[in-house]
């Protein structure tokens, strides 16, 4: 007998999809690339239900109309309205995170933030490249949350790339399903890439429309470095602050205080002067050392300092610099691998280690 396509596009990538006729056929297929497709007999018509499951993500149901001809499969919505727009799932990792004084709360409880840098991890999922082993050995050695740049000139990731949309989604998809957090930082080499206040100002917009899925498990940082003269060309007071989600205004260069407003949390990049094993840069990395006011009014966190080959891959100094950093908010432990989002030779994950159990301590 003679058969259809029956199509539904869909994030994350990897799903399966169920529809239940009315007429007792049943239809199950999946996907491993985001678009569900069913091979439905021509003769098979109306309504019935759908359900949608992955791991990491709450199940979706909904009645739904199968098409005449290949085609979108039609999804009715809560309020009754039918749609073939794709299907964004919600990720199970709400982590209802909220901010009170210097301090990140987790489902009301105090949450330390342990964070890796991972500046090109959005830039390798747009070269087609698998990210889930650094995901999986950053979390499995301790920490929670992953530093990733929305731009990067030098590794291809430029906003006006046809699939940036996607690749977005397809980076917060593999963050939000191995239980992380993602600080997303929207701008990097605006001298370059975009210049233009008027383009800035609607790409700022345009990156909390597609982080708005993935709000329970985000924090939106402005732009890195902001007052870099050779990369960057943008002014954080000419921003609003986001609509969604917890933001920051920027981070300055190095020991430099962030130059723009005061939004829910700062960050900034600790003095790396003296060089290791001076007790400078640790000491940096308490953020009442690097801005001496106390109470601060909303949380700090040291997001870039000394990397391990600048101490040695001493296990006791990374200890240091997190004992520094636990009289604040968390911080972010950063190296020469996370610039890259590469895996951690061993003596490196052994740092972080020690560094994410001190932190949690």
């Amino acid at each position: 007998m003679a058969t259809r396509t029956v199509r539904l596009t869909l994030s994350p990538q990897g799903a399966t999809g169920i529809i239940w006729m009315d007429s007792q056929q049943l239809y199950t297929i999946s996907t491993v690339v985001g678009r569900l497709e069913w091979e439905i007999e021509e003769d098979v018509t109306g309504g019935g239900y759908l359900t949608v499951t992955s791991d990491g993500y709450e199940t979706y149901e909904s009645r739904c109309i199968l098409p005449l001809g290949p085609n979108e499969l039609v999804r009715e919505l809560p309020d009754g309205t039918l749609t073939t727009d794709p299907l964004a799932m919600t990720p199970l990792t709400a982590i209802e995170l909220s901010i009170r004084g210097d301090k990140f709360y987790r489902g009301g409880k105090p949450w330390v933030l342990a964070g890796s840098t991972e500046l090109q991890l959005a830039a390798r999922v747009g070269k087609g490249e698998n990210i889930q082993s650094v995901l999986d050995q950053r979390k499995a050695s301790g920490a929670n949350l992953v530093r990733v740049l929305g731009m990067h000139e030098g590794a291809g990731l430029f906003p006006t790339r046809p699939d940036y949309d996607d690749v977005v989604k397809r980076t917060l998809d593999a963050v939000g399903v191995s239980g992380l957090v993602c600080l997303w930082c929207c701008f990097a080499g605006t001298k370059q890439m975009m210049p233009q206040f008027d383009r800035q100002l609607a790409f700022w917009f345009h990156t909390q429309d597609l982080l708005y899925p993935y709000r329970s498990f985000t924090l939106l940082d402005l732009g890195n470095e902001v007052t870099h003269q050779e990369w960057q060309e943008i002014d954080p007071s000419r921003f609003p602050k986001p609509y969604y989600h917890p933001g920051s205004s920027g981070s300055g260069l190095t020991d430099e205080f962030p130059p723009g407003p005061q939004w829910d949390f700062r960050v900034y990049h600790a003095r790396r002067t003296p060089e290791p094993p001076g007790a400078k840069p640790f000491n940096n990395c308490n953020p009442y050392e690097f801005h001496p006011e106390w109470p601060h009014p909303v949380p700090f966190i040291c997001e870039e300092s000394v990397k391990p080959h600048n101490y040695g891959f001493s296990t006791e100094y990374a200890r240091k610099m997190a004992q520094a950093a636990r009289l604040g908010p968390g911080m972010v432990f950063h190296t020469e691998e996370g610039v890259y989002s590469q895996p951690w030779p061993g003596h490196v994950e052994a740092c972080a280690r020690t560094f994410f159990d001190e932190l949690g301590k």
